[in-house]
């Protein structure tokens, strides 16, 4: 969401093949750096814009003997508002500079990470500026998004295929990005876009790669589970991520059977689960094979397997091979019951 912001702010005040003279991104400059980079006489135009990525001024950091002394004298308050640090040394000397910021210059802090609202810096900002938060999209609003980027490219795609390109690529939105327009292209021509076209030609998270293993161990298919675990060890995946991912899906699978067993309908499954189209037809197939005791189990299991990691019973080598293993094994009891 950000970067889209930011691209449509640089649309908006850049003139058109001037984009490299009057706009220009730092990475946590100096002071020095930033001032004379708004003070620059935009070229040929009327605005200029500044765009800084996670600036120090931001933060700050407790000096030893204040944070001692916050924790006596101060109170914790006091402590966390202390500024020290050459960040922090910046941070004020650009707050003191925002009420002369030249009318040419559009000046934006991008950050990443949570901002100290107690700074000198932020008081600034927000009283000479104006603060805006891109919070990360979840469920119907990202799928709302994804049909409106579709839009924008000139193709049509229904919000059951949003929600499928959510549980195949993930909730990211800068790499869903990426897919979108990857899909734009591999349909070419063609307006819609399905939820083949999603299936066929979209990049797999690590979450989605983990659900299909837990399909083929569902289904029984040992050879294809490994398979796929192997290829994401060799993709870099984290045997512990991995072991996470499956207690995720297994948890969620319970959930699932609980609901059934409530004789909730599908609908109202789709709400307290935040899956509908495909994602929640996958899991209610699965869960039409497996027994509640069997996923019951399967989660007790994963479960001490990361305890027995965590306190060192366990290395993290072939960590996640002996999970599913385990869980291949509990399928193949559990079918011959």
């Amino acid at each position: 969401m950000k970067q889209e912001a930011l691209r449509a702010l640089r649309e908006r005040v850049l003139e058109p093949g001037l984009e490299d003279l009057n706009g220009v991104t730092l990475d946590n400059p100096g002071a020095d750096q930033l001032i004379e980079a708004c003070e620059t006489v935009p070229v040929l135009s009327d605005r200029r814009l500044v765009v800084v990525r996670d600036f120090a001024g931001f933060r700050t950091k407790k000096a030893k003997g204040n944070a001692e002394a916050g924790k006596t004298d101060q109170g914790e308050e006091e402590a966390e508002a202390s500024e020290s640090g050459d960040g922090n040394a910046a941070g004020k000397e650009i707050a003191a500079f925002l009420p002369r910021l030249p009318m040419s210059t559009v000046l934006v802090f991008a950050e990443t990470g949570r901002v100290n609202k107690t700074t000198s810096l932020y008081k600034a900002v927000v009283k000479n500026g104006q603060e805006v938060s891109c919070d990360k999209l979840k469920g119907e609003a990202l799928a709302g998004w994804i049909v409106e980027r579709f839009r924008r490219e000139g193709k049509l795609c229904p919000r059951s295929t949003a929600h499928t390109l959510i549980f195949v690529s993930g909730a990211e939105s800068s790499l869903l990005e990426g897919e979108i327009l990857k899909l734009c292209a591999y349909v070419g021509s063609r307006e819609g876009i399905t939820e083949d076209d999603v299936r066929e030609a979209a990049s797999a998270s690590a979450e989605f790669s983990v659900f299909r293993m837990l399909d083929e161990v569902v289904s029984g298919s040992e050879a294809r589970a490994l398979e796929l675990l192997h290829r994401m060890l060799v993709g870099g995946e984290s045997p512990v991520g991995i072991l996470a991912m499956l207690l995720r899906q297994y948890r969620l699978l319970q959930m699932i059977l609980i609901m059934r067993s409530d004789r909730l309908s599908p609908e109202e499954m789709g709400q307290r689960t935040g899956l509908s189209g495909f994602p929640l037809e996958q899991y209610l197939k699965q869960a039409a094979i497996v027994k509640a005791g069997e996923v019951k189990f399967a989660v007790r299991l994963l479960v001490s397997t990361e305890y027995a990691f965590k306190t060192g019973r366990l290395p993290e080598k072939g960590l996640a091979e002996t999970a599913v293993l385990e869980l291949l094994e509990l399928r193949h009891r559990y079918r011959g019951k």
